[in-house]
């Protein structure tokens, strides 16, 4: 692996130097509720997606944003819905 010195640096464009903002998914963290009442997490949404489509029993979890209260959790399908809308539309339009 090759590092960059700082002149190859200066020239990437500044829209993939940016740092994300908390609006954006990929920042955001969430705490999940399972069917026993285990807690685990919290986890990136991106993480949360990935266990949800290998995980039959995903579906028995709920999730809520960190900073939020468990009160707050909703369905993890739900959830994903919310934060993946464009595959969310792309997966129902396939059934």
């Amino acid at each position: 692996m090759e590092l960059m010195d700082k002149g190859e640096i200066e020239q990437i464009p500044e829209d993939t130097n940016e740092k994300k903002t908390s609006s954006e998914p990929e920042c955001e963290a969430w705490h999940c509720l399972g069917p026993l009442g285990e807690r685990p997490g919290p986890f990136s949404p991106a993480l949360l997606k990935i266990w949800s489509e290998l995980n039959l029993g995903a579906s028995r979890y709920k999730v809520w944003k960190v900073g939020h209260s468990p009160e707050e959790a909703i369905p993890l399908g739900d959830a994903l819905c919310q934060l993946f809308p464009e595959k969310s539309k792309k997966n129902l339009n396939s059934i």
